[in-house]
């Protein structure tokens, strides 16, 4: 359960702020979640995406870690991630639009609820791995 609520935190929704396209120079990196929902209810949350498409996040609670590992895809303003659950046995996709992205932050809504984060270094979320 905790698995899903995760690739569904990980989901976001929203309409652009502006008219640029984000780049996927800007969103390759290591973010870490520093407001929003999953903020509140407790969770640290990392999210690295590579160069060659795949990404990993890494959630943080009272229950444990719990890390997931997928893809992505960044079509315009348009973000693709699709979790790929081995517990499952199942991938979720999920299609976003990015809401902000710069080189130091990304701001996203989740469900409706907005999700901010911090790029940090790498090794913030390979401690984890």
């Amino acid at each position: 359960m905790m698995a899903i609520f995760a690739a569904l935190t990980f989901s976001f929704t929203s309409c652009g702020d502006d008219d640029d396209e984000p780049s996927t120079a800007n969103i390759v990196g290591t973010w870490k979640i520093s407001a929003g929902a999953s903020v509140d209810l407790g969770i640290k949350q990392y999210v690295q995406f590579k160069k060659n498409g795949g990404f990993t996040e890494v959630d943080i609670d009272e229950d444990g870690i719990t890390i997931m590992k997928g893809s992505w895809e960044l079509r315009g303003s348009t973000l693709l991630v699709t979790n790929h659950d081995e517990e499952l046995g199942i991938d979720i996709p999920v299609e976003s639009e990015v809401w902000k992205l710069t080189d130091s932050e990304l701001v996203l809504v989740t469900l409706g609820f907005k999700q901010t984060y911090k790029k940090v270094a790498d090794s913030e979320i390979e401690k984890y791995l």
